[in-house]
Order: structure tokens, then sequence, then C-alpha cells
């Protein structure tokens, strides 16, 4: 060794690798057998690492703390302030030179430190792998380094959807195909369809499942098992994969669905000519790790009129939820994984009351959730919901209170032990139900509280019988509290069913959720009729016999009930601010108005009074004219971004010209003749000078063509089976959409079929937010109690991917062309040798970047 240099004389450079190493500013020495590469560190300024208490095993820590020392607290560079964040540790390898020269390293090393006291080797380790590759360590880690790239490779590889011959050897009959997670141009690639089977059930499987699942001995025996028995030979092992690189499928996965999602957004932006087409929904929740999410939605009826179709776009983390805050976070998602602005796509915002000021914050008519609000009219009537002013109950409900415990005490106690057993036996003899009482455990749902009442009732001879024979049972439910019973659940029937309604994502429920509404409300007046459970007459059969009961014959605490239930209707729905009820009607939104217009179920129904009516076919014409001027401003900026010149010529006066609005696909013409009859709309038309008055009279004709279109819909000609045509019995669950396809193409109507199906009056606006609660749902599945230290990013990515299971695989059926042309580029430089070119997936991979 040479003599020791002082530090003073030394300086940091960065090196190629970006990293900083410390040359000598002092002059080259003349000996040319000095070892001057690093400087020089003396022994007494080295010691021994601070060995681990409870070390986990790993396969080469001892190796690395050989080379690498620490440095004693005389060493200069410990003197350093935190801040500038000192080295800890020197590498004393020797390396021999094709000279025969014995050279040490001497390089200074900064190392973390855990809360043990013991060292982090990941620093010293890469410091082999790129400065030491040649050495035992080095080899190890590049060895490492690769095998972990070659996983990321295959996996990204085989994240795009599977091969027609695969699809065709898994499908069986009542089973979907594999296809939505990956695909394979090799037939031969047995071990890549194996590991991708095992990161697809992780991904989209139904059970919880945790990433230390595949590094059990037990679960990797028994695909082994699995393995052989499918014919392996050789001996050969069955390809496992193991927990760490789980997340490479997962982070290729989604980001599959980014881009398709992407590519299907700007397809339905294109469309819908520029204009808003969508509804956004979100939701507030905390999941079992105690963090604050907001889960976010997107739901939109396909430019095909394919269906309504609802997407997860993410459940991220939120941290103070204002208005603003969420506000925020909603637009920076639309633009992450749809890649258009928030306000460009979203036409409607639906959320809980509790966060409805987002929408004002966005610019939005703020709207709330319709599965919350109806929810909320159950409580309230059976007294779980109440309302203070000054921290003093103004609406107690007591006798409501001590009815629902009683019906949940008498669950609770055949919830569990002989007493099911015995109850169900004793049903079995009387000739009653084979059913058990459903327990309201499920506090987020009211139906569980009128799944509660409605499974008493049915046995309510079997609870009676038990109660007689087992004097001291703790629950008393005397003859009048079965009549309370059957009158709470006749009341809650009425509630229950638009409870389940709203919550469809499949429905076209944008007009007909109002209708459900006015329907309910109307139930709850005083001159309707409950239908209450006739309790001795009560069979076997799921069908229980009712009887009629107005109002008047109700008992007290039944007509409280009822009461309660038609007041906060009226206050969630009707404007009643008040604690009385006012008889008030429902108050449709701007929104409700226009999609009840555009709607062919509810266009001619009366349950739109005459002012209201006029008042939303203003509205309606007002969004025609806003939705004309956008689609052509967006015309005119595509023409401008094409750099396509229209050549404007002067034409002789006998010659006609035929200019038309220039809108695109659904320009019509137009004429002054006020005929009824809309198909003079195709009539040669005059050049626009005001696109606005033009528009105007389009609206005009298209309007009239409508109403008569929808009154001569034969309902039962289309719908063979249909029973009547009662609007929420019968209209209400059928799939409109065919009858928006035969005219969405025909000019007579202009724009009314696509403010139908993409604007702020869409027939398939969701009326509640529910679908954000399954996301939250699902995310505490994921999150289970063995993984509630899973990442934010891990979690976001895998509920997303689980909630838009059906969706990515339609994605990939309706953009096949799309995934057969995109190539996937991947390749990363390894620093200790040299730059690498990247590597082409030789399968196809989804994977396109939208402006």
């Amino acid at each position: 060794m040479g003599e020791p240099v002082a530090f003073h004389q030394l300086r940091e450079e960065p090196d190629q690798d970006g990293d900083f190493d410390l040359v000598y500013e002092q002059e080259r020495c003349e000996d040319e057998d000095r070892d001057d590469a690093r400087p020089y560190v003396p022994p007494g300024q080295l010691r021994e690492n601070t060995p681990a208490k409870k070390r986990r095993v790993t396969k080469f820590p001892a190796g690395a703390w050989k080379f690498v020392k620490r440095l004693t607290g005389d060493h200069p560079e410990l003197k350093k302030p935190e801040k500038e964040k000192p080295r800890t540790h020197c590498c004393i390898f020797e390396t021999v030179e094709p000279s025969g020269r014995t050279t040490c390293c001497y390089a200074l090393l900064r190392l973390n430190r855990s809360a043990g006291g013991s060292w982090n080797t990941t620093g010293a380790l890469e410091h082999f792998r790129d400065h030491h590759p040649a050495s035992e360590i080095g080899k190890a880690q590049n060895k490492k380094q690769n095998k972990s790239e070659e996983e990321k490779q295959l996996a990204l590889d085989v994240a795009a959807g599977v091969s027609a011959e695969l699809r065709a050897s898994s499908t069986k009959r009542g089973t979907k195909p594999i296809s939505s997670f990956f695909s394979l141009t090799s037939k031969s690639d047995k071990t890549a369809v194996a590991l991708a089977m095992s990161a697809r059930w992780y991904v989209y499987g139904w059970t919880r499942v945790s990433k230390r699942t595949f590094d059990d001995p037990t679960f990797r025996e028994m695909n082994g098992a699995y393995y052989m028995l499918g014919g392996a030979k050789g001996g050969m092992e069955a390809p496992a994969l193991h927990r760490h690189g789980l997340k490479h499928w997962v982070v290729s996965e989604f980001k599959t669905f980014v881009e398709l999602n992407k590519l299907e957004m700007s397809l339905e932006y294109e469309a819908a000519d520029g204009n808003q087409f969508g509804l956004s929904l979100h939701d507030g929740g905390t999941l079992k790790d105690h963090h604050k999410r907001e889960a976010v939605g997107f739901s939109y009826v396909d430019r095909d009129w394919g269906g309504v179709h609802t997407v997860c776009l993410g459940m991220v983390p939120i941290g103070e939820s204002t208005n603003r805050n969420t506000a925020s976070l909603l637009k920076d998602l639309s633009l992450e994984r749809m890649g258009i602005a928030y306000t460009k796509v979203v036409a409607n915002v639906v959320q809980d009351r509790a966060a409805i000021g987002v929408a004002g914050e966005l610019g939005y008519e703020e709207e709330g959730c319709d599965m919350h609000d109806i929810s909320k009219i159950t409580r309230s009537a059976i007294g779980d919901l109440t309302r203070s002013r000054n921290k003093k109950v103004i609406n107690a409900f007591p006798e409501g209170q001590k009815i629902m415990k009683k019906a949940h005490d008498m669950a609770k106690y055949f919830s569990y032990g002989k007493r099911a057993d015995d109850l169900l036996a004793m049903s079995k003899g009387i000739d009653g139900p084979e059913i058990r009482l459903k327990l309201d455990l499920n506090e987020t749902r009211v139906t569980a509280r009128h799944s509660l009442l409605h499974s008493e009732l049915r046995l309510n001879r079997a609870l009676k019988c038990y109660q007689l024979q087992h004097a001291k049972v703790p629950w008393k439910v005397t003859e009048k509290d079965w009549e309370h019973i059957a009158e709470f659940e006749a009341v809650m029937r009425i509630t229950d069913t638009p409870t389940k309604l709203v919550q469809s994502e499949s429905l076209y429920l944008g007009a007909c959720a109002a209708a459900l509404k006015i329907d309910m409300i109307a139930k709850l007046g005083d001159d309707a009729e409950l239908q209450v459970v006739q309790l001795e007459n009560v069979t076997k059969e799921p069908k229980m016999p009712r009887e009629p009961v107005s109002k008047d014959d109700l008992s007290a605490v039944g007509r409280m009930c009822l009461e309660r239930a038609r007041l906060e209707a009226e206050r969630r729905f009707c404007g009643n601010k008040t604690e009385e009820i006012l008889d008030y009607c429902y108050k449709m939104n701007d929104r409700e108005k226009i999609a009840t217009l555009l709607d062919f179920r509810t266009v001619n129904c009366d349950h739109i009074p005459p002012f209201m009516a006029k008042t939303a076919k203003g509205l309606l014409q007002e969004l025609y004219i806003q939705y004309g001027k956008r689609a052509f401003d967006y015309k005119q900026e595509k023409v401008a971004a094409s750099g396509i010149v229209e050549d404007q010529q002067e034409e002789d006066d006998d010659d006609d010209d035929d200019a038309g609005l220039g809108l695109g696909a659904w320009d019509m013409d137009v004429d002054d003749d006020d005929d009824d009859d809309a198909g003079g709309a195709a009539a040669a038309a005059t050049p626009c000078s005001n696109l606005e008055e033009e528009l105007k009279k389009e609206f005009q004709k298209a309007w009239k063509a409508w109403l008569k279109h929808s009154k001569k819909i034969k309902w039962k000609t289309e719908f063979p089976g249909l029973a009547g045509l009662d609007l929420v019995e019968d209209l209400l669950p059928l799939d409109v959409s065919c009858l928006y396809k035969k005219i969405a193409d025909d000019p007579t109507f202009g724009l009314l079929p696509k403010l139908a199906r993409a604007s702020r009056g869409s027939i398939g606006t969701l009326p509640a937010e529910s679908f954000c609660e399954r996301i939250i749902s699902a995310a505490n599945l994921i999150l289970t109690e063995g993984n509630t230290l899973l990442g934010t990013e891990e979690l976001d990515m895998l509920a997303v991917l689980r909630m838009n299971r059906e969706y990515i695989e339609y994605l990939r059926e309706k953009h096949a062309d799309f995934v057969r042309q995109k190539k996937l580029h991947s390749g990363r430089g390894n620093p200790c040798r040299g730059k690498r070119e990247p590597r082409t997936s030789s399968i196809t991979l989804i994977w396109h970047r939208l402006a």
C-alpha cells in the first residue's frame, strides 16, 4: 500500500454512472507501482459491522460484510452534518490487474441502518454489482437482476389476451374463457401459460388471496402434484410464480387497461362530436389499514348502443376530504387514466350528499345518490334515523326502535346453537316454510332490515309455537307487536324496490329513476293503501298473502311509521324544509327533466305536469343548441388540426349550393315550411348565416318527429312476452337500446338520438353511486389482515383490475386489431456491462400513447 493521502486534498466528481467518486487534486505520483486508484483508509479507522439480532437469511450478506467495513468516529467523513449525507462504510475488496498488481477499492459507501441497529446490505451489494462484476458477489447480483428483468419482460409479453387456440381449448360449457389476462403466439410456451394463470388467479380471483400464499410450500406442492398428474415428463418441476414477481404482472395488466381505456374514451369523445358524454361517480371510504381513500368510477353508454359501461378508474388515497381536494383528484385521475380532461368528458356528477359540494366546485348541477336518500327514508320510518337540533332529538320514535330491537333480538337468538334447527323442525311440522331467520348484520344496506322482518313474518307461526313451548326466551313478542311488525314491513316494502333498482348498473335509468321516486311518494300518501301481510294465512309459499289497509285502519305505531316515511321523502325529494307533511310533489332536477323527454318510455307519460313539461322542452332545446355548437367547433378544430384547407368558390346563382350546417354525419337540411311531418327536414338547405337560429329550427322539426315516432312504437311487438305497459313494473327493466339503434343515423331526428345516448340528459345515467361502494368493498377484500402492508399503488391497481375484469375483456375483444398491431419495447441498461439494446417483444402487447 502507498502512503496515506490527506483528505483535504480530495474532491468529489460524478463518474459515468452518476455516482460520486473521490479523486485526487494533487499531481499524480511519479512512482508507477503505487496504488492510487482510491484514497487509502488506515485500518484504525475501520471496524466490524454491528451484527443483527435477528437477521433474515439472505444469500450473500456474509460475503458483503467481509469486504465492506464500517468507518469509525475518527474518520473525517463521519464529522459531516447529517444533511450532507456522510458516507458510513468503506469497501476493501482487492482485485488483481492483468499486470499482476493488486489494487484495493477503498470506495466510501453510504448504507442505511435499521432501527434495531443492523446495517442494510443493499448498497454494498449494488456496489459489487456495478464496480466488481467479476467477483462472486457481483456475479450473483447480476444474475439476480437479469432474472428479475426476464420475469418482468415475460409478464409484459403475456399480458395482452389469450390466443384463439388457447381460448378454444380452455373454454368449457358454462365457463368463461381465460382470455382476460394473457395471449401467447407460441404454442410451446407452456411455462408462460402457467405463470400467467397464477398471476391471473391472484388479480381476478373471487377469494381473498395473500401474496405469501405463493411462497407457501403446501400450495406449491399442490400445484406440482397437479402438474405431474397432467402428464409432466422427465421429472420436471412445475413452474411456480413467487410473490415478489407478482407485482410485475399486476403492473403489466394495469398498463394494458389504461391504454385500452384511453383508446376507448378517445373514440367515445369522437362519437360525441367533442361533447361531454359520461357520468362521474365518487365516494370516500376508510379501509382496514385506517387510511382514507376515494373510490372513483365513470359510466357511459356505448357509442353503438351496446349497453351501459361502468368503469372503475381508481381507489386512490386522499388527504383532507375537502371539496377542492376531491375535485382536484378527480381532474388528475381523468387525465391520467382516460387521457382527456375531466370537464370535456363528464356531463353529470353523482355522489353522496355529504360530498355534494364537489359537484358545485367542478361547476356541475348538484345531485345526490338516490340509493342513500331512499335508504334514509326507510331508516327514518322505523326510528333508526332521527334529527337533532341543539343536540336534542326533535323527531324521536321510541316505539319504532323498541319494535325493531325485539325483531333483532329474536333473530339473534336463533342465529347460533341448536335453536335454529329446532325452529326449522317446528316450522316443517306445521307445514310452514323451511327457511332460517335473516339477521340484519349488514349495517350499510337498509334491505337487511327489511329482510329481517320479512323472514320473521314468514316464520311467524313457528315463532309463536316456539315461544309457547319455551317461556323463558329473552324476547317476548305479543300479538300487538306482530301487528306492528307486519305494518312496518309493509312500509319498508314500498321503499325496498326502488332502493334495489336504482343500484342497477345495466338498466337505462336516466329518466325512470324519477318515475320510481314519484311512484314511491304517491304510495306513501294519505290516500294510498298498504299491502299488509295476513299473519294467520301464511304458508310455505314464498309469496305471502296480503290485504290492503288504509292509513286510518293502521295502528297508532304503524301510522306514525308511514307518516315519518312520507315526511322524510318530502324533505329529500320535494323541497319540504319543515317538520310537517305538506303534500309537496316530487321536484325534478334539470337532468331528469331532459332525460324524461329523451326516453321513449317516459316522454308520453302523465307523471309530469304540463308546466314542468314545458320547462323540460326549453331545457332540451338549450342543450340541443349547446351540443350543436360544440359539435360544429369540434369539426372545425379537427379540420384545422389536419391541415385541410377547403377552397371556397363562388357558384352561379342558378346552382343550388348544398352547404348544410357542417356538423358532421348528422348534417340535416332546414326549410322554413312549418309542416308537422318532420320528413320535410331533408329538403334542400340554404346557407347557414346564424348557427343558433338554424339549430332552433332544426330542433323544432326533430322534436315533432320524435314525439310522433314515440307514439307509434308497438311495445309488445318490439318486446315479445311483455305482460303490460306499466312503466315501473313492465317497461323499466327493458333494454330499449334496440329502439335507438334503428333511428341512430336517421337525419329526421337531428341530434336527439345522440343526446339520448351521450349528453347531460342521457337515458343511461346512473342515479346512485353504489358502484363506488362496491369498489371500496373490493379493496377491503384485497386488503386482508395479513395484507395490510400492501402498497397504496398496488392496492389501487388491484382494485381497478378486479372491478374492471369484464370491461377489460370487452375492450380486448372490441379492439382486437389494436391489440395485434401494437408492440411493447422494453429493456434496461446494465451499468456494469454497458447499455443494452432494447428487446422487442415477440408477443403482441397493447401499448399506445394518446396525446
